[in-house]
């Protein structure tokens, strides 16, 4: 799930780098803000994947098992903002993410012509090619999958609160304990 939501969250930035360069605005402000956040957050989710293959155990029968420490973290802090980010990459798209036209309105010939002219917004970027990443984005973000989506980020592994639970279940609080002990010079309690 930790890999399946890395992939997801750079998708997602993939999509709103792309759109926003197609639309010609990459270095507004306000877009950039947004896909700075946006790429923080697919970095952050790629590096939890690879921190749980990184600090795999190996089973008995030589199954290697990702940590669950980081799994859980990964999943917990990628999936608590999944909506946060969506929501950038439609503000990001613009208007025509809900007014752009449909494929069979591109390919009438009686349209065609206007489709390419008020999609295409400069050299190198068709009108069709807009089109089709809008309606990725439409499809993946807005539409039946897009609800679909936004329930499974907030339910998946038992919910968010779960998630969270299971990372505080799994996180090495002993090392993290005996680090603040060492930092502080104290010795450990003896328990009572």
């Amino acid at each position: 799930a930790a890999a399946n939501l890395a992939d997801e969250a750079e998708l997602i930035f993939g999509l709103a780098q792309t759109i926003v360069e197609m639309n010609g605005v990459p270095d507004a402000t306000h877009i950039r803000d947004k896909l700075s956040k946006m790429a923080v957050w697919a970095s952050m989710c790629r590096a939890g994947w690879t921190a749980a293959l990184a600090h795999a155990a190996t089973t008995e029968t030589g199954m290697v098992v990702p940590a669950d420490a980081h799994v859980y973290a990964t999943m917990a802090y990628g999936r608590s903002l999944f909506n946060e980010m969506v929501a950038y990459l439609h503000d990001v798209s613009g208007g025509l993410l809900l007014t752009c036209p449909t494929v069979a309105d591109y390919e009438n010939p009686e349209t065609h012509a206007y489709m390419e002219k008020y999609l295409r917004t400069m050299d190198g970027v068709t009108g069709e090619d807009r089109m089709k990443i809008f309606h990725v984005i439409r499809d993946l973000t807005a539409d039946h999958y897009g609800g679909w989506a936004k329930i499974t980020n907030q339910m998946v592994g038992g919910g968010l609160h779960a998630q969270r639970m299971a990372t505080l279940r799994t996180f090495p609080s002993e090392a993290a304990k005996a680090r603040a002990r060492g930092v502080a010079r104290i010795s450990e309690r003896s328990a009572t």
